[in-house]
Order: structure tokens, then C-alpha cells, then sequence
């Protein structure tokens, strides 16, 4: 088990499966936890992402939300009634990264380190294990605006 960083997405449904497997395909360390029949397909044939550009299938890590580890970087993309439950498990020092809608599931997670985040993603689960982004997002970090 490696000790560097990772991002481990906590509700990889449509949402957070397509972020993580774009960031995933970027270089970075990602672990997807879902549950159910979505949740087994994406273990047993990876995620099925299809973008307007085209489809591909990624091999991106699946596990459980006990393999949440110190430095790691949750990324919160639950439905907001299923907040309290995604959480109760974690390490209270592991940051977690909400992408979810409204500001109401951010009072259930306490005194954890929490940023909010906001973010555009038409994203679609059409069935266990494929998700459909309508866009072609790019992950990145913006240190700087474009053209410096």
C-alpha cells in the first residue's frame, strides 16, 4: 500500500465516478467507493466513461470507505440525505471535499476540515458501471489565469 496521497471518492455514482475516472486518467491516485450493483461493476470491469469525444473503459481502484487513510483527500459527491452515513467511518482528520448540492449536508460533517467545492457536470449513470459526462471536462489546478 502506498503512502502517497490520493483522492478517494466517496459516492462514485455518476458525479463522482466520472470525476474520478478523469482524475485517474490524469496522473492521479484514486480510490472510487460505491455501493450496490454499480458499486461491483466498477470493480469487476472499471468504469465504462463515455464523453462526447468517446468512450473508454478505466481501470480506476475500488475499495470500501475503511481503506480511507491519513493524507488522503475525500472527495464528497453523496446525495445530501446520505452525508451523515458516508462520513460516520472516516478518520475525523481526513479533509473532505464536498461536491455536493446545497450547503445543508456541509453542517452535518462537524468539526472535520471541509471545503466546499463547486462544479458543472451533466453526468448521467445509465447503468451499473458506465456513466455519461455530456461535456469534456478537463481537470486541473488554476494557479494562474489562462495565457501566464
Amino acid at each position: 500500500m502506498s503512502a502517497e496521497p490520493r483522492v478517494v471518492v466517496l459516492g462514485a455514482g455518476a458525479v463522482g465516478a466520472g470525476i474520478g475516472g478523469l482524475l485517474w486518467e490524469a496522473g492521479v491516485d484514486v480510490l472510487l467507493v460505491a455501493r450496490g450493483a454499480h458499486g461491483r461493476a466498477l470493480q469487476e470491469r472499471g468504469l465504462d466513461l463515455r464523453l462526447p469525444g468517446g468512450a473508454r473503459r478505466l481501470r480506476v481502484p475500488v475499495g470500501g470507505v475503511e481503506e480511507v487513510r491519513p493524507g488522503d483527500l475525500v472527495l464528497l459527491a453523496t446525495m445530501g440525505h446520505d452525508t451523515v452515513a458516508a462520513v460516520e467511518r472516516l478518520p475525523p482528520e481526513v479533509p473532505v471535499v464536498s461536491v455536493q448540492n446545497g450547503i445543508a449536508p456541509l453542517e452535518a460533517l462537524g468539526d472535520r476540515p471541509v471545503i466546499a467545492a463547486m462544479l458543472y457536470v451533466p453526468a448521467e449513470r445509465r447503468a451499473p458501471g458506465v456513466v455519461v459526462l455530456a461535456g469534456s471536462p478537463s481537470p486541473r489546478s488554476v494557479t494562474s489565469p489562462p495565457g501566464r
